[in-house]
C-alpha cells in the first residue's frame, strides 16, 4: 500500500498481512476499482451514493421547555434533525448556565439546489424552521454559522449480495462503515461501530485471539410488533388489488397512446 506521509513528507510503502477498509463508499470504490488486485471483483459490486450536507448552529437568548436533547424534523421542513448543544456539551452548558440562552445544531441533507444557496440563505431557512418548531424562540435569535461538508453522507441502501460486507471477497481485507453489509439492523453511527467491532473481531480470530462480544439489539416491543403484523396483513390483502389497478391503468395508458398515433 502506498500512502502519503504527512509528518516525514513524501510517499511510503506499507506492508500488512491484514487490512480493515474504513472509509466512505466513494473513496472505497476508487481504491478498490483502481487496484489491479481488486478491480475485477470490485467493478461488479454496488457502492451506495453519497450526499452533500450542511450544518447550521444557532444561538438564542431563550431556552425552550425541556424535551429530548435531539430529534428529527418531519413534514415539509428543509432541515432533517437537531441537537440541543447546551444539553450535550459542557462548554455550551456553561454558556447556557451563565446566560439562560440555548444553542442548537441542525443538519441539511438536501438536494444540490438547496445546498448551492449562500450561507446567509441557508441560515435564514434554518432559523425560520427552528422557530416554527419551537415558537418560544421567536424574536430571540442571537447568532448562527454554517458549516458545509462534501459528498460524505452515505445514502443508505439495504446491503445485498452485490454489496461490500465486513468479510470482503479478498483474503485479509475486511471493511466497516455505515454502508457495509452485516446482519445487524443498526444504522448510521451505530452501524459503523458494529461493523468496526466485527472487522476487528475477524482479524482477532485469524490470529487466534479472543473476539469482543457484540451486544445484540433488543427485540421490538409489543406495540411495534403489533403494528408491523397489521401492516403485513394489510399488504397481503390490499397489495394485489393495488398492483392490479396500477397494471390496469398502465395498460389503458398504453392503449390510449397507441390510439393517438
Amino acid at each position: 500500500m502506498r500512502v502519503e506521509d504527512a509528518l516525514r513528507g513524501g510517499m511510503r510503502s506499507l506492508r500488512a498481512a491484514r487490512v480493515i477498509l474504513a472509509t466512505d463508499p466513494l473513496p472505497a470504490r476508487d481504491l478498490l476499482c483502481g487496484s489491479p488486485d481488486t478491480a475485477a471483483i470490485a467493478e461488479t459490486l454496488r457502492f451506495p451514493p453519497a450526499l452533500r450536507c450542511a450544518t447550521a448552529r444557532m444561538w438564542f437568548d431563550e431556552t425552550p421547555r425541556s424535551g429530548a436533547p435531539g430529534g428529527m424534523f418531519t413534514g415539509d421542513f428543509a432541515i432533517d434533525n437537531f441537537f440541543w448543544l447546551h444539553r450535550l456539551h459542557d462548554e455550551f452548558f456553561e454558556w447556557h448556565e451563565a446566560t439562560g440562552g440555548s444553542a442548537i445544531e441542525v443538519h441539511f441533507y438536501a438536494t444540490d439546489d438547496v445546498l448551492d444557496r449562500s450561507d446567509e440563505l441557508l441560515l435564514i431557512t434554518a432559523v425560520k424552521e427552528v422557530q416554527r418548531a419551537f415558537p418560544s424562540l421567536r424574536g430571540h435569535y442571537l447568532h448562527g454559522a454554517i458549516r458545509r461538508n462534501g459528498r460524505t453522507q452515505t445514502k443508505f441502501l439495504v446491503p445485498t449480495a452485490q454489496s461490500l460486507h465486513v468479510q470482503t471477497p479478498w483474503p485479509g481485507v475486511f471493511a466497516c462503515g455505515d454502508w457495509i453489509g452485516h446482519p445487524s439492523p443498526a444504522f448510521w453511527m451505530e452501524r459503523s461501530t458494529v461493523t468496526g467491532i466485527e472487522a476487528a473481531n475477524a482479524v482477532l480470530r485469524e490470529v487466534g485471539a479472543e473476539p469482543w462480544a457484540i451486544i445484540p439489539p433488543r427485540p421490538p416491543e409489543l406495540p411495534v410488533r403489533a403494528i408491523s403484523a397489521g401492516m403485513r396483513a394489510l399488504r397481503r390483502v390490499f397489495g394485489p388489488l393495488i398492483l392490479g389497478g396500477a397494471r390496469l391503468l398502465r395498460g389503458q395508458g398504453r392503449l390510449s397512446g397507441n390510439v393517438g398515433r
